[in-house]
């Protein structure tokens, strides 16, 4: 009956939504789940319903489905769910569980044997306050009246499960429940032990008596219990650092310690694991373990014993079901991306191991499958998981900030909040797309526009492809990718038919508030179309959305396989199958491969004629060849022509190459061979596929200078120039499509535009559902009665009368006019059938909004079968046009495809038919990208790799054979290293060839390797030849340390990456060092590291070195135009630097960086050096020296260099690698290994030079040499400047050379130099010197402090203006001595001082045509204001008010000027603000120079104050630009204002007014006033432009205020002819000007002020002065200035720069002007002009 009663209870809403009901079983509703029977419910111990197939989403319960609806969760989280409510909550009493004890840890002890998500669950809540009171309540039983049979039912039912949860294995080696673990033990220690002492020795002899009494029945499950014991006082004793000092924890272990004593051999032998857990807690007791070790007992042999934990299956094979909607026994039914349900659910997914027995599937069908799904948990299971944290940090927003930000960097996502869709559009070339925005970044909002698309550029966020997820607050996620919608190359005849206008187009950075981003989705099928239809405009939760940004995650890299691999299971046909995936566990430990199918036919036989040079060399597949004659007859040395044999004679070959053994070389040769056969054997063309765009480019490369023709690279990320003609883009656009293609291409473009406007038409039926318009066509087809009675006529004839339309649904729904009774609202389904006027309002809203919602939804339907019906005719269309791609391809010899590439053009490539396929690299690629590589059609594979370097790359470190605990999954286990060594009975053992001589490193470097990894290894006799490193004592070196990495002290489990800032010092000074050797080229150094956090601090050290360029070591010429930005490719760009664009040249600058390559060692497989330098950065306490723990990378890392290789570790946290090991016992056996680095000088070899720091290299080798005086040498200069050649010796030399004078102040030649008092210096010109001759000519003591010895002491701070003469030049030939290190500061001051003149000069220039360019649109804007007739009107009510700065009062008249009459002007004024930019004192030389050398102390951590002259600074140019647009952006307004009256008072007048402030204009004049302090000229300008703006304002008010304006304008007039009286001179046309603005405030008219005559012939004097007819002067300090006409000075002036007298009279200029004869000459030979 109460079943029945409970039956008839309607459902409990808030039972049924969470699972739980505040009311228990006091609760009216019914409890129980709609379908389930009563007696399935049961109740906790608090009485309250528990109903087992609750739903409520916690970490370990049901999961929601797309569609909103619950799931069924597993019986696992159903017991769970109920266990868990007799764990009271925190701050809460809860009642003793009393007799429920016991079933309470019992069913924990059975739970966490259960699937992981549980067993975490449990540890958790056991954990938490009210789990450790549960235990507490054992504790509390334990009292010392307690009677022995008590204490044994404690123990058993209590005890014993509490000891067996917490020994449970899974629960141990959790690293996720270490901390859980920590607080139950120190729980169960209790204060003093107490609680301890009290528990286990109630176990102890519980467990005693047990043992006495035992028999044979239960000897087992004592032996259970007494390791679950053990196992659990161990570990306590390990956690607890008092219990080592605890007597009476030392007893307890006696106790135990009893127990084992009289054990006999057999249980004892049972017991093995439990004395290895008590010898433990002895030991850390202090206690003598007195247990006996267990004897081995002979037994016959037997096969060995196994053990396997059978894994929960996938899909409807799990034993607890699927674990959710995109879970699945067939990969083929699972989505590549994760669902909701997915997302949300907390069981692990289904990862198969390297067993095939435990497979669902067996055979090729297995491999697929178990390639399918590790590759997804690599790839899209890292989303996965990143959305879940993301998730859970939304929905959880008190979570620790930092705990959350940790999480979010572990997940590597970006997230952005607050997200609304704007828009929907359809692309006629990438589909259905949607625009968002979000809120700008907080830091972006106060940047320029530039700035932030800067900011966005170098941040890489957001960029094209990007993968993202739309991500709220339900679980939802959308997963979507970046749409690429800049305009395309138009000369690829790919732009889009309607690109954005510039002013209208919305991007990342383009406003200051939002950031907008269009996005398309990853796959349009499914509801994701319609969940985002449902967002635009949607106000019912606004800003609910986030967008979740992966990234480096690209869809291309990993969808394209995973579809492959799905592809692929179904249909089956992979070659070689049972050589990959053997069936039959019996086959033959080496198998036997046959020869390709192709090679079969009787009598054929290969051609090598293109390997042997013309010989006619044939190759059979059978039977016996002479090898020998292959390998004296072709370049190839004797491995590599075996290898090339037994490749040709096996179906699927493999070639292990080690580093520097050729394999490329071999590659090409087998290509040349195959391409010979090609048309006999009907190869088609030879697939050349590789992992990555840069090893393709490489072995492509190869192929062309190799001779093979008809290449064909697919793919558009090649950086090879010589690649680009060969792209399938380029290649296939000279292959005209069939009259059938055309029609095809043709006709279904038709569709796909008729499908665009129709889905356009639907999605403005969307955004409008709930319109009149869109409702009366939704009621006439669907409720027609309905439609009638609110536009037509009703049943008895009446028509209502609307006079407006649009508002008949409104007038609908709030009519009033007829109240209704109170009743209950009807259904829908009721409404629908009733009479529109009987229906309440609220019956009428309800109707009303179930009619926008079917209506929307009508047209979401059709906008999802017209978008469908678009995708399908956009596929065939590219589909038509991959035919030119299909004949491209037909024709070609070879194709180079990435591997990812090729799973994307599968169904192209497999219509190709090629027979043969070369893998390079093989090795380094994942088994899941070969397979897909391995189409149907070949019928040779060719791999080439080598299993002993790089594996392939995972993302999931659990699934890597490097994770100890996770050898099982081996997901980065190549096929190539499967097929060579397999690890696994099951699998089978391929034949391969290997190469044996290396061309690559030294006999010594080369020796690493073969001693540990490659005892064949041989070394071609070209390698023992290379000379030594430059500066090096030898070439290969261990520099051993002790510095810490980062943060080395940090208890951090998992890192990102890791730096050692000791290392980066110090690699930098080594190649420093090596680079001023003169002897490396660009790239022929590499610095390597594994680590990217170091990478970077390396290149930003690296870039910021200027030694290459202040030294002159690399360049031909110092860029006397500017000086250098920072190095391309530096991440870290100085603040306020900008690169210079004087004369308008690009300014390259040459650093290290862009002297060596700068890598990580996993990117640099296949790469190689002259002299690599490793940094290990690995340094700590802990011995964990990380990646390189494996030998495959530190193989990698060893075998790149040629001539030498420099290691900078610590050998402490390597050695206990076992191969770093051996590789220091080889570098300590030959002296390469030590604490001091020995440097060699190149002119004193002998001169011992040991560093120990970075400093050191400073110290003891400047400029890459030693800190000695040379001897005995060619020609002896100070150490550091470069030796001459051998022809200059002073003692074999010529005898022109031994004449030649050197010595100009005593007149000696060379032969009578006694070079140890007097070296020579040798310029690059041959023009050679004495020290103390070239010290003469340089001026060296006008620069330098001498000691009376003659040796500099100091360098004289000296920064005058222009206070070189001239830039010194060889006194012989005139040549450049910039080479000369001694010279440096004196050249570059030079050099500084040029590049200031020419500023001077370009700026000068650059003003006068700015200047004289203004003026004449001044003028044309004057002449044409009467036939003006294009401003835009607005009402008479209205009033157009322009505020705010010039720029957008500007912005404003543009908006207002229709027909684009200040265009041009528009045009310069963006021209003068350019060049007003570009004479900003921050960016001439000398200051440039300032904020480069402040940038590099300050990293180099340097406090000492250094400043300069700043009067060399050149601010008239900046003054003269800022001028120049108040006057341009006056002349717009000032026309503007007056043709606005003009129209005004004409026959046809403009409606409206026109108000301007002025008042920010006004504050820009008394800025230029100032600033021009010094400028005459510019103050008198400063002035009128400020009276004109006044008066302009004027114009335009009426107010009060007109009457203060005109005050100032008057003022400042009148200050202004002050100035002209004053300064005569240098306000030359001003006095005009101000005279025209007086008559207008004189009249109270504004008009538009022409710029004089007068002025107009200084421009012209000026432009004519710079072209070169005047004469440039300085004044006395240092500032230039030009004379006219005959170019002497007659009249007195002043300088326009600093106010000093300038100019003379009578020719004869005034004391401290002097002529500039530098500039004159460099004018003459100078083109000016931007």
């Amino acid at each position: 009956m109460a079943g029945e009663r409970e039956d008839r209870k309607k459902p409990c809403h808030t039972f049924a939504r969470t699972g739980n009901c505040p009311y228990g079983a006091k609760c009216k509703y019914s409890h129980r789940s709609q379908g389930q029977p009563p007696s399935q419910q049961s109740r906790n111990g608090d009485g309250r319903r528990i109903d087992e197939e609750s739903k409520k989403p916690t970490a370990a319960t049901g999961k929601t489905n797309t569609s909103g609806n619950r799931t069924t969760a597993s019986s696992a989280e159903n017991e769970f769910n109920q266990w868990r409510y007799l764990v009271p909550k925190i701050h809460t009493s809860a009642a003793p569980l009393a007799r429920q004890l016991g079933k309470f840890f019992q069913d924990a002890s059975r739970l966490v044997g259960k699937e992981s998500s549980v067993m975490q669950e449990v540890i958790e809540k056991l954990a938490s306050d009210g789990g450790l009171h549960r235990i507490r309540e054992i504790s509390d039983q334990i009292t010392e009246s307690i009677a022995p049979p008590q204490e044994k039912v404690i123990f058993e039912t209590q005890l014993v499960p509490l000891f067996r949860t917490l020994s449970q294995e899974n629960v141990v080696v959790s690293a996720v429940l270490e901390h859980s673990l920590g607080i139950i033990h120190n729980f169960l220690y209790g204060p003093s032990g107490h609680r301890a002492i009290a528990i286990f020795r109630l176990a102890a002899n519980t467990l005693a008596t047990d043992f006495k009494s035992l028999s044979n029945d239960n000897a087992t499950a004592a032996a259970i219990q007494l390791e679950g014991t053990v196992a659990v006082l161990s570990r306590l004793v390990d956690l607890n650092g008092a219990a080592l000092l605890n007597t009476g924890l030392q007893e307890v272990v006696r106790a135990f310690d009893t127990i084992f004593e009289d054990l006999d051999d057999d249980l004892s032998a049972r017991l093995t694991v439990a004395r290895r857990y008590l010898s433990r807690a002895q030991r850390r007791l202090g206690l003598a373990s007195t247990i006996p070790e267990a004897t081995s007992v002979s037994k016959p042999a037997v096969a060995p014993a196994t053990f396997i934990i059978h894994q929960d299956l996938p899909g409807s094979l799990s034993r607890d079901g699927p674990r959710h909607d995109n879970d699945s026994e067939n990969i083929c039914n699972i989505q590549i991306m994760p669902t909701t349900q997915e997302i949300l659910s907390s069981r692990q997914e289904y990862r198969p191991v390297n067993d095939p027995a435990q497979w669902h599937l067996q055979g090729p069908e297995g491999v697929f499958d178990r390639q399918f799904r590790l590759l997804r948990e690599d790839t899209v299971g890292q989303l996965r998981d990143a959305i879940r944290i993301e998730l859970d940090r939304l929905q959880n927003p008190g979570q620790d900030a930092a705990a959350g930000r940790g999480r979010q960097q572990g997940a590597r996502t970006y997230t952005y909040p607050g997200v609304m869709i704007d828009g929907i559009k359809v692309d006629r070339w990438r589909g259905f797309e949607f625009e968002l925005r979000f809120a700008q970044p907080g830091r972006l909002r106060k940047m320029t526009v530039k700035q932030r698309e800067e900011w966005w550029e170098s941040s890489k966020r957001l960029q094209a492809d990007a993968l993202v997820c739309l991500l709220n607050l339900d679980g939802t996620a959308v997963f979507c990718s970046v749409s690429d919608t800049r305009p395309k190359d138009p000369k690829r005849g790919q732009q889009p038919p309607n690109p954005p206008k510039s002013a209208e187009e919305r991007t990342l950075f383009s406003d200051a508030e939002f950031a907008f981003a269009t996005l398309r989705l990853v796959s349009t099928e499914g509801k994701d179309v319609e969940s985002i239809l449902a967002r635009v405009g949607s106000t019912s939760k606004p800003w609910q959305d986030s967008l979740v940004e992966f990234p480096g995650v690209l869809l291309p890299s990993f969808q394209p396989t995973l579809l492959a691999l799905q592809r692929l299971s179904t249909s089956g046909d992979l070659p070689f199958r049972d050589l990959i995936a053997p069936i039959d566990p019996n086959t033959a430990e080496v198998a036997e491969v046959g020869p390709p199918a192709y090679a079969t036919s009787p009598g054929f036989h290969f051609r090598l004629r293109s390997i042997m040079g013309g010989q006619n060399l044939q190759l059979p597949v059978r039977g016996e060849f002479d090898i020998k004659k292959l390998q004296d007859g072709s370049t190839l040395d004797d491995a590599q022509a075996v290898a090339l044999v037994e490749s040709l004679s096996r179906s699927l070959a493999l070639i292990q190459g080690p580093p520097g053994t050729g394999k490329s070389y071999t590659g090409v040769a087998l290509v040349k061979v195959l391409l010979d056969n090609k048309a006999k054997a009907n190869l088609g063309p030879i697939i050349c596929v590789c992992y990555t765009n840069h090893a393709l480019d490489q072995l492509l490369e190869h192929l062309v200078h190799g001779g093979v023709s008809q290449i064909v690279r697919i793919g558009s990320r090649s950086k090879s120039e010589i690649l680009q003609p060969l792209n399938l883009r380029v290649v296939a656009k000279r292959i005209e499509p069939t009259e059938l293609e055309r029609r095809q291409m043709g006709g279904l473009h038709h569709k796909l535009k008729g499908d665009l406007e129709q889905m356009e038409q639907l999605l403005m039926a969307h955004n409008k559902a709930d319109s009149w318009v869109s409702l009366k066509v939704y009621l006439e087809d669907y409720y027609p009665t309905h439609c009638a009675a609110l536009f037509g006529v009703d049943e008895e004839g009446w028509e209502t009368v609307h006079h407006k339309s649009e508002t008949i649904i409104a007038d609908w729904l709030n009519d009033h006019r007829e109240p209704q009774p109170a009743r209950e609202d009807r259904p829908i389904s009721a409404l629908q059938s009733v009479d529109l006027n009987s229906m309440t309002c609220n019956e009428r809203a309800k109707l009303h909004r179930y009619w926008v919602r079917m209506n929307r939804a009508q047209a979401q339907r059709k906008f999802q079968a017209v978008l469908t019906s678009f995708e399908e005719a956009k596929k065939q269309y590219d589909q038509v046009k991959q035919e030119a791609d299909l004949r491209c391809l037909q024709k070609a010899n070879v194709i180079g495809i990435t591997t990812t590439g090729l799973a994307r053009n599968l169904d192209l490539l497999r219509r190709v038919h090629a027979k043969a396929l070369l893998c390079e690299e093989a090795g380094e690629v994942l088994e899941a990208h070969i397979l897909t590589a391995l189409l149907p059609s070949v019928e040779h594979a060719i791999l080439i790799g080598d299993h002993l370097q790089l594996r392939p790359q995972v993302q999931n470190y659990e699934l890597s054979s490097e994770n100890p605990g996770r050898r099982q999954y081996s997901l980065d286990v190549s096929l190539f290293e499967r097929l060579v060594q397999p690890d696994d009975a099951s699998s089978v053992r391929i034949p391969f060839s290997v190469l044996e001589t290396q061309r690559r490193m030294h006999p010594s470097i080369a020796q690493l390797v073969r001693d540990t990894l490659y005892p064949n290894l041989l070394g071609s006799p070209s390698v023992a030849q290379y000379p030594p490193v430059a500066g090096m004592r030898r070439r290969l070196f261990w520099f051993d340390h002790s510095e810490p990495e980062a943060n080395a002290d940090q208890q951090q489990a998992v890192t990102t990456s890791h730096s050692n800032k000791y290392e980066v010092e110090m690699t930098a000074s080594l190649v420093s060092h090596l680079v001023r050797q003169g002897v490396y080229q660009a790239n022929d150094i590499a610095v390597l590291t594994p680590y990217l956090g170091q990478l970077q601090k390396l290149r930003k050290r690296l870039s910021s070195s200027y030694e290459l360029v202040l030294n002159d070591r690399d360049l031909d010429e110092l860029h006397k135009a500017g000086l250098e930005s920072p190095a391309e490719g530096d991440e870290s760009k100085i603040s306020g630097v900008t690169k210079p664009e004087l004369h308008d040249a690009a300014v390259s600058k040459t650093t290290l960086l862009k002297a060596l390559k700068v890598a990580t060692i996993d990117n640099f497989q296949g790469e190689e050096a002259k002299v690599v330098v490793i940094s290990l950065v690995r340094s700590n306490n802990k011995n964990k020296c990380g990646f390189l723990r494996t030998s495959n990378r530190i193989n990698v890392a060893l075998s790149r260099a040629q001539h030498g290789m420099y290691i900078i570790g610590n050998s402490r946290t390597s050695d206990y690698v076992q191969m770093w090991s051996d590789v220091l016992t080889i570098l300590k056996n030959a002296g390469n290994f030590g604490t001091e680095l020995e440097l060699q000088c190149p002119r004193h070899p002998d001169t011992s030079i040991c560093v120990k720091s970075a400093e050191d290299f400073q110290q003891m080798s400047p400029e890459g040499g030693c800190n000695q005086k040379c001897v005995h040498r060619l020609g002896p200069s100070v150490c550091g400047e470069q030796c001459p050649e051998p022809e200059f010796c002073q003692i074999c030399g010529s005898n022109d050379v031994k004449d030649t004078e050197v010595d100009f102040i005593m007149g000696e030649a060379y032969r009578e130099i006694d070079l140890e008092d007097n070296p020579c210096i040798f310029p690059q010109c041959g023009h050679f010197l004495t020290i103390e001759s070239m010290d003469g000519l340089m001026d060296m003591k006008k620069h330098y402090e001498f000691s009376p010895e003659g040796v500099i002491v100091s360098a004289k701070q000296s920064s005058e203006p222009f206070s070189m003469d001239e830039s010194k030049t060889c006194a012989t030939c005139r040549a450049s001595l910039r080479n000369l290190s001694r010279y440096g500061r004196i050249v570059r001051r030079a050099l500084l001082d040029e590049s200031t003149k020419k500023f001077i000069l370009w700026a000068n220039g650059r003003y006068v045509r700015l200047a004289e360019t203004l003026q004449e649109l001044q003028h044309q804007l004057s002449e044409s204001m009467e036939t003006f007739k294009g401003l835009k009107t607005t009402s008479a009510a209205d009033a157009v008010h322009t505020k705010g700065n010039r720029a957008q009062q500007l912005l404003k008249i543009r908006q207002l000027d229709t027909a684009s009459r200040y265009k041009a002007i528009s045009t310069l004024r963006g021209d003068i603000a350019g060049f007003l930019s570009k004479v900003k004192k921050e960016e001439q030389p000398f200051q440039k120079v300032w904020e480069i050398v402040q940038h590099a102390r300050r990293r180099r951590g340097t406090t000492k104050d250094f400043n300069f002259d700043r009067s060399v600074l050149q601010t008239r140019g900046f003054v003269l630009a800022s001028a120049l647009m108040l006057r341009c952006d006056l002349a717009i307004m000032s026309d503007f204002v007056a043709v606005w009256q003009s129209k005004r008072t004409s026959a046809s007048p403009i409606a409206g007014s026109f108000q301007l402030d002025s008042s920010q204009s006004r504050q820009d004049c008394l800025a230029l006033i100032n600033l021009a302090a010094t400028q005459p000229m510019v103050q008198v300008e400063g002035h009128v432009f400020f009276a004109q703006y006044a008066i302009l304002e004027c114009s335009t008010t009426t107010t009060e205020l007109a009457v203060l304006l005109k005050e100032e304008a008057e003022a400042n007039l009148k200050t202004a002819r002050t100035l002209c009286a004053q300064n005569p001179g240098q306000t030359r046309g001003m006095l005009e000007e101000i005279e025209s603005v007086e008559e207008m405030l004189r009249k109270s008219t504004f008009t538009s002020v022409v710029t004089s005559e007068e002025r107009r012939a200084v421009l012209a004097a000026m432009a004519t002065e710079l072209q070169g007819t005047g004469k440039w002067y300085t004044c006395e300090n240092g500032h230039p200035f030009t004379v006219g006409e005959c170019g002497m000075p007659m009249e007195m002036a002043r300088c326009p720069q600093c106010n000093a007298q300038v100019g003379g009279r009578n020719h004869v200029a005034v004391e401290g002007v002097r002529r500039a004869e530098d500039l004159e000459a460099e004018l003459a030979a100078m083109r000016l002009g931007d």
